[in-house]
């Protein structure tokens, strides 16, 4: 849901944050608020806003992807992982970070 997506963004940005020497880590509590909007702001600032995107998405991805993978090693979910890494990894394709309205 909404918050295990959140908490996965603000992981995200902890580790972009070069360990807090680009901006400082935020709390991975699942909550939008504006310390994470400002975290993503700083990141926007120190790479740009296409690259900031571009970097969200790749770290985003390889969460994913290790948290789908660690779920099939579940019998009950094995068959899932296919699919999860078909529709969920990847989904969001980099060239759509250039169409960031500036």
């Amino acid at each position: 849901g909404p918050g295990r997506a959140t908490r996965t963004f603000q992981q995200t940005l902890n580790d972009l944050s070069r360990g807090g020497r680009d901006y400082p880590p935020v709390e991975i509590d699942g909550a939008m608020g504006n310390r994470t909007l400002t975290a993503y702001s700083a990141l926007e600032k120190h790479r740009g806003r296409v690259k900031a995107c571009e970097l969200t998405l790749k770290l985003i991805d390889g969460y994913q992807t290790t948290y789908y993978a660690t779920l099939a090693k579940n019998p009950a979910n094995a068959s899932f992982l296919v699919g999860w890494l078909d529709h969920r990894v990847g989904n969001v394709p980099a060239e759509r970070c250039s169409e960031v309205v500036q």
